[in-house]
């Protein structure tokens, strides 16, 4: 019968599975979706602050919409216009 491993062995990654493609494919993946992650929020943000110092106000479901934003394009076009704005709608068309 096979020893049982404690957690620590259990959890342990060999060396080839640091060296293996699928770790490192994984791994640069994760990389990418964070720094996507990360660039997106930047851009949330930099609007918010646009909106903000310009004082026009969004309600809640503007905010769900601009948080949810996955396309940095677009946060960049949102932005922009921001910054010549008279009214929050006209952002957003």
């Amino acid at each position: 019968m096979k020893e049982a491993m404690n957690m620590e062995e259990q959890h342990k990654l060999t060396e080839l599975e640091l060296n293996s493609i699928a770790y490192h494919d994984g791994l640069d993946r994760g990389k990418l979706e964070g720094k996507l992650e990360g660039k997106l929020e930047g851009l949330a943000e930099i609007l918010f602050t646009i909106l903000e110092l310009r004082e026009l106000p969004i309600d809640a479901a503007t905010e769900a919409r601009i948080r949810a934003c996955n396309n940095p394009d677009l946060l960049k076009r949102w932005a922009a216009r921001a910054t010549q704005a008279s009214e929050t709608a006209s952002i957003f068309d």
